[in-house]
């Protein structure tokens, strides 16, 4: 997932975010059956350190990505629950929860996250 959403990005961060959402709409669209396969490893064997470790891994990884192009740094726990409720809500919502979560990202850039 990483490299479909971080790549060929355009340089606006306001704009960033909004894209930013769209892929991950876009790749929920295709992949919701699946879901996340960290989160799916971890349920599969909730006691293995291993499985956990990775997952803080991944979703640090791609919050540490999400704030550094979109010129959020030291939001990435923000930036991280709003993408992983994006992945929750979309198979209700679908383009409503991308909607909803554009609104959120450019309240946090207002707030003065930025």
């Amino acid at each position: 997932m990483p490299s479909l959403i971080f790549e060929d990005l355009p340089e606006a961060q306001d704009a960033v975010l909004d894209v930013l959402f769209e892929r991950v709409g876009a790749w929920m669209a295709a992949e919701t059956s699946h879901g996340c396969l960290f989160h799916g490893a971890v349920a599969a064997d909730p006691g293995s350190e291993e499985l956990r470790a990775l997952l803080a891994r991944h979703k640090a990884e791609v919050a540490r990505r999400a704030a550094a192009v979109t010129g959020l740094d030291g939001h990435e726990i923000d930036l991280l629950v709003i993408l992983e409720g994006l992945t929750q809500a979309w198979s209700l919502h679908c383009d409503a929860a991308v909607t909803s979560a554009k609104r959120l990202g450019h309240g946090l850039r207002m707030s003065g996250a930025s």
